[in-house]
C-alpha cells in the first residue's frame, strides 16, 4: 500500500465523519488491516476537529464581552 493511498483513505475517513455528518464509523475495510487503521484515524480526528468547533475554547483563553 503506498503512502498516497494510505493518505485518501485516512481523508475519506475524515470527510465521512466531517461533512456526511455519519455519527457512528463504518468503516468499509476489514477490521485488522492497514486501511482500517488508518480510516479510524481520519474519521476520529474529525470527530474531534467538530468538538472543539462547536465551541471549546484553548487552554488560557478568555471570552470577550
Amino acid at each position: 500500500m503506498t503512502k498516497l493511498k494510505l493518505i485518501n483513505i485516512y481523508l475519506d475517513g475524515f470527510r465521512t465523519c466531517h461533512y456526511d455528518k455519519k455519527p457512528v464509523p463504518a468503516c468499509p475495510y476489514a477490521v485488522g488491516t492497514e486501511e482500517h487503521l488508518y480510516w479510524i484515524k481520519g474519521f476520529e480526528y474529525a470527530e474531534r476537529v467538530d468538538k472543539f468547533l462547536q465551541g471549546s475554547l484553548l487552554p488560557n483563553q478568555e471570552v470577550v464581552s
